[in-house]
């Protein structure tokens, strides 16, 4: 009730005393409290504005840079050529189909007109003429549980081996020294073992998978001096290995841009020099009995397909 009359009385000697503005006026009451009546503040000036919009302060001028380096991150995604939202980055295809249509169209007793605009309408829209489907993979896998081993430890071994041939998979496991590798060499053998019951070659089995995880964990007690002891926990893990038989044909394109498996390598030199065969024969094959050969080859193939990307771009074939 105070509060409301202390307002009524500031506006009456507002209107009373206009040229006197209100400063801060404390008044005691009958309480131990008091009142202070605040004055309105007052807006900004004209010269204040112009000044706030011609002379930013620092902290718009940071709002605005955010902005700007946000629109200019925006953009550059959009312009990268790997973006395929872009439909810059769409390929232009190119198919050659004249002399299908000039047979549909000697076929048919269209005008010329006619068929020019029926021509250049579906070569703007080429037709696909075959889709080769993917032939099924011949897998087969196997898993071991209860592994004496942790997560840990497994999955480096795991990706020495993915992907590798069986020979040369085994080979890198052997090599090392610890109890996991041993385990994951007992499941690459027993997959192995499962592939030749299913007659599948031995030697076009390459490893197509190679997954672990964790498995049961089991409570065991570790005793110390004295009598005394307390509970440990041992982590178990398991193996699932895959195997595919490759066809013989993208086999031997691997052999041939030079990614012949190391082991099977030296098996294919063994059988030369049993077989006692000429020079030349193993100068012609060079790119796969060796390791250098190998890296010749593929330093070869890279070249080659270098060099027909750039032709195909002069002919305006591949638009990068």
């Amino acid at each position: 009730m105070l509060q409301n009359n202390l307002r009524s009385l500031g506006t009456v000697f507002k209107s009373i005393v206009p040229g006197v503005s209100i400063r801060n006026v404390t008044m005691r009451t009958s309480q131990t409290s008091t009142i202070a009546v605040v004055p309105a503040q007052t807006g900004y000036s004209r010269q204040a504005l112009k000044d706030m919009v011609e002379k930013p302060s620092a902290e718009q001028q940071a709002i605005v840079e955010e902005a700007r380096r946000k629109q200019q991150l925006a953009q550059s995604i959009f312009e990268n050529r790997a973006n395929d939202k872009n439909p810059v980055n769409h390929l232009k295809v190119k198919v050659n189909l004249l002399n299908k249509y000039k047979q549909t169209v000697e076929t048919t007793n269209d005008s010329v007109p006619a068929q020019i605009e029926n021509l250049s309408q579906n070569l703007v829209k080429p037709h696909v003429l075959l889709i080769q489907p993917r032939p099924p993979k011949i897998l087969v896998s196997g898993i071991r549980r209860k592994v004496p081993a942790t997560v840990k430890k497994l999955v480096p071994i795991m990706k020495v081996i993915a992907g590798k041939h069986i020979y040369d998979a085994i080979s890198a496991v052997a090599a090392m020294k610890t109890k996991a590798a041993r385990y994951v060499r007992y499941t690459l053998q027993q997959v192995q073992r499962h592939a030749k019951d299913r007659e599948m070659d031995e030697e076009r089995l390459y490893v197509h998978a190679a997954i672990t995880g964790k498995h049961k964990r089991w409570r065991r007690m570790r005793y110390h001096a004295k009598g005394r002891g307390h509970f440990m926990l041992t982590e178990t893990s398991q193996l699932c290995i895959k195997l595919e038989e490759k066809p013989i044909l993208e086999m031997y394109k691997e052999m041939i841009v030079g990614r012949t498996p190391p082991m099977l390598a030296f098996l294919l030199r063994q059988k030369l020099i049993e077989t006692d065969v000429d020079y030349e024969v193993i100068r012609r094959n060079n790119f796969i009995l060796t390791a250098k050969g190998r890296q010749q080859r593929r330093l070869m193939f890279k070249r080659k397909v270098r060099q027909e990307q750039l032709m195909f771009k002069v002919r305006e074939i591949i638009c990068e």
